[in-house]
């Protein structure tokens, strides 16, 4: 594992890698405007699972048989795997980015119960230490944890959305709500924006308006969650099949 320079190499933070501010704006603006409409906003939700699931199937050929072709794990690894493959697939971008977290503590605590036949039970931190102090890891494999630990898990484990998005930027556009007329009044707001205004707005990040963060974060939950859980995923399998046995 090469976890050096790419365990984040899609998060760059100088400088936000978003789409096109007009999709992630209108994007956010729609799925405010479905939720006064509960069934809508349930019926898309569920088709956009469907859609993000065969698009994973489509362009990565790994997750077409990866949860079913798994080396020998213990049970307790290998259901947390089956969770964070399942939600990863679904799109729950969030979500599989902690589920990562919580898998490599996982396998990491399920290491050395392997060698000591007792249960480790302080933090992530202490179980890495652990591992490298008896020599049940590599100098890379320990690497790649810490740096996991702490660019990744903690981060999002925290939700320390100031800290995951860092210095990055989109552009913001001030719109007038209608009492009574929120989503209408919303939607007309944006199709103004596109319409007239799209190439100038403000430059707007977390500590500007927090919500904002959360909007740049979505993009980089996107963009980040699956070649991640692809370098997490191989880590899992080579460590399986070297400490755990049938």
């Amino acid at each position: 594992m090469h976890a050096k320079n790419d365990l984040r190499a899609c998060m760059k933070q100088e400088n936000v890698c978003i789409p096109p501010v007009e999709t992630l704006l209108y994007s956010q603006v729609i799925l405010l405007a479905e939720k006064w409409d509960g069934v809508a906003f349930l019926k898309n939700r569920i088709e956009a699972i469907d859609q993000q699931w065969v698009e994973n199937v489509r362009k990565t050929k790994f997750f077409r048989v990866g949860a079913f072709n798994l080396p020998h794990m213990e049970p307790q690894l290998r259901q947390v795997y089956m969770d964070t493959y399942f939600i990863t697939m679904m799109g729950f971008w969030n979500v599989s980015i902690i589920m990562q977290g919580v898998l490599l503590e996982t396998l990491v605590k399920e290491i050395i119960f392997a060698k000591e036949k007792k249960e480790f039970q302080k933090p992530f931190g202490d179980a890495i230490d652990r591992c490298e102090k008896k020599g049940y890891l590599s100098d890379e494999e320990i690497r790649f944890l810490r740096r996991f630990k702490d660019e990744i898990r903690n981060p999002y484990q925290h939700v320390d959305v100031k800290k995951i998005v860092g210095e990055s930027k989109v552009r913001a556009w001030k719109i007038s709500l209608k009492k009574g007329k929120v989503a209408e009044s919303l939607l007309k707001g944006v199709e103004k924006v596109f319409r007239e205004d799209a190439g100038h707005g403000e430059l707007k990040g977390y500590e500007d308006m927090r919500p904002v963060g959360v909007v740049i974060k979505d993009e980089i939950d996107r963009r980040l969650a699956l070649p991640l859980f692809g370098q997490v995923e191989k880590l899992v399998r080579s460590l399986s099949t070297k400490h755990f046995k049938v």
